[in-house]
């Protein structure tokens, strides 16, 4: 193959690259505010999954308000 099919191939995998890292950087303040744990946020990472995966963690109830509920629960409240 000649130098152009190569750079055409790279041209067609840059928008996978784009959207990947656009992703990967909502995933990363996410997966911290929720305490989950680096595993998620390299999920996002890897194309095709990271929607499953960034799905999961929006999903997730921030790990704040869990300590709060569990103090509301054990009777100290801030």
């Amino acid at each position: 193959m000649d130098q152009t099919s190569y750079s055409y191939a790279f041209m067609q995998f840059v928008p996978l690259l784009l959207i990947t890292a656009v992703f990967a950087a909502i995933a990363w303040p996410m997966h911290r505010r929720k305490g989950l744990s680096v595993g998620w946020f390299l999920l996002c990472l890897i194309p095709g999954i990271w929607f499953l995966a960034l799905l999961y963690i929006a999903s997730r109830t921030d790990k704040d308000v869990l300590d709060r509920l569990a103090a509301l629960e054990s009777g100290a409240v801030r």
